[in-house]
């Protein structure tokens, strides 16, 4: 019974699968090759998917196939998983040639998330490559193993957002230089380019990347000039401005002559006032000069009295520097007397330091001398003829102790011939 339930519902099935390739999405979507294994599309729906490029073939049971996927480390990302039904037809429906797309594919059913509805033990295949390529079943879970082709989510990219654009300035006579500037924002990114239409025609007149430029009016004329944003996911944001230029004004011949004449009279006038103030300014000139000659004398008198002064001071100096050179010979005569004399002194001091030490001598010969007279008296056989000898004798040496240099030297060498014997004559 189990058997023939399954066959009943596998003919069912095909009947289902002729309803759903005959009735496939018409979704349409495009493939972008991001350069790092993966491949963007984007749906016209809104949605956009990221599948791995080298996703095929990958052979396992549903259970594991959802396991495989789940834990899958690739291009960088982590949130990996196995696509619907929906979304692998539509990628099959708008590149039918998917080998030009992905690695590896082969003509193997490959595995979606999507159940069978009614039976949670069923599970959606589809064959995305080789003769039978399109061809949707199911399987009957865990019984049968199959590719698997992981795919993610990409958020969809937000809209730039611009705030203000502003002409400055908005209006005025031709030709005019007009600057303009936006205030805009990405929620989701960067402000890439920005593109400016200056007469509003839809013709791309500027591209810039930063959010202000300038143009030159050259013609009147009303226009509305266009800026739009373009973020660096591709999205754009577009705002409009309002601007007039007016032609130069035109005149009449009557507001001709009187602008003319009103510029002849005020030339006549600006000449006058510069006449008056040239006048004034000789004037002033004239007072100014005569002011200067009277200082100018007033000076000379004082020149010529600071020349006679200086010719004073200049004698004065003279005569003080031969009274220098004077005192300065006067200086040196008496520097070399002062020489001489000290030279004389030393002389003097040295002789008379020789006789100092004569001196001495001659009063240690004296006391010598005296010595051998105190001896001789002393001798039994000294005889003084005469009474009162020894007074005599005394007397004698004191006269010789009051004796002079001279005569003391003579008294000596008067008695050196018997003074060596202890006797006189």
């Amino acid at each position: 019974m189990r058997e023939l339930y399954r066959c009943m519902m596998k003919v069912l099935f095909c009947f289902s699968v002729a309803i759903i390739v005959g009735f496939a999405s018409t979704v349409s979507a495009q493939l972008i090759n991001n350069g790092d294994g993966t491949l963007t599309q984007s749906r016209v729906d809104g949605k956009i998917l990221m599948w791995l490029q080298s996703g095929g073939p990958v052979i396992l049971g549903w259970d594991s196939a959802m396991n495989w996927v789940s834990n899958l480390n690739a291009a960088g990302y982590t949130d990996w998983r196995m696509p619907t039904l929906d979304e692998l037809q539509v990628l099959y429906n708008e590149e039918r040639t998917l080998d030009n797309y992905f690695q590896n594919m082969s003509d193997y059913y490959y595995f979606t998330s999507t159940k069978y509805p009614g039976h949670n033990e069923w599970a959606y295949c589809i064959i995305l490559a080789g003769n039978r390529a399109g061809v949707v079943s199911y399987s009957t879970l865990p019984d049968v193993s199959h590719a698997v082709l992981p795919v993610r989510d990409v958020a969809a990219n937000q809209r730039p957002t611009i705030t203000s654009f502003i002409a400055t300035p908005s209006n005025g006579t031709a030709p005019l230089n007009v600057t303009f500037t936006v205030a805009a924002s990405d929620p989701d990114g960067t402000i890439a380019s920005v593109k400016w239409d200056f007469d509003g025609n839809g013709t791309v007149d500027e591209t810039t990347s930063g959010l202000t430029t300038s143009f030159t009016y050259a013609t009147s004329g009303t226009f509305t000039p266009i800026v739009t944003v373009i973020d660096n996911g591709g999205s754009t944001a577009s705002a409009t401005t309002g601007l007039t230029i007016q032609n130069p004004a035109q005149y009449t011949q009557a507001q001709v002559d009187q602008i003319v004449n009103q510029a002849v009279a005020d030339a006549v006038r600006a000449k006058d006032i510069i006449i008056e103030q040239r006048d004034l300014t000789i004037t002033n000139l004239n007072l100014d000069l005569n002011t200067c000659a009277s200082q100018n004398t007033a000076l000379s008198g004082q020149v010529s009295t600071l020349t006679a002064n200086n010719t004073a001071l200049s004698g004065q100096v003279s005569t003080l520097t031969a009274q220098n050179t004077a005192l300065s010979g006067q200086v040196s005569t008496l520097t070399a007397q002062n020489t001489a004399l000290s030279d004389q002194i030393n002389g003097l001091t040295a002789e008379l330091d020789n006789a100092k030490a004569k001196l001495l001598a001659a009063e240690q010969e004296i006391a010598n001398l005296t010595h051998s007279l105190q001896s001789a008296f002393s001798d039994p056989q000294f005889f003084i003829p005469g009474s009162n000898a020894e007074k005599q004798m005394n007397n004698l040496v004191s006269a010789i102790v009051n004796l002079n240099y001279g005569q003391r030297q003579a008294l000596y060498f008067n008695l050196g011939g018997t003074a060596g014997k202890g006797k006189t004559k």
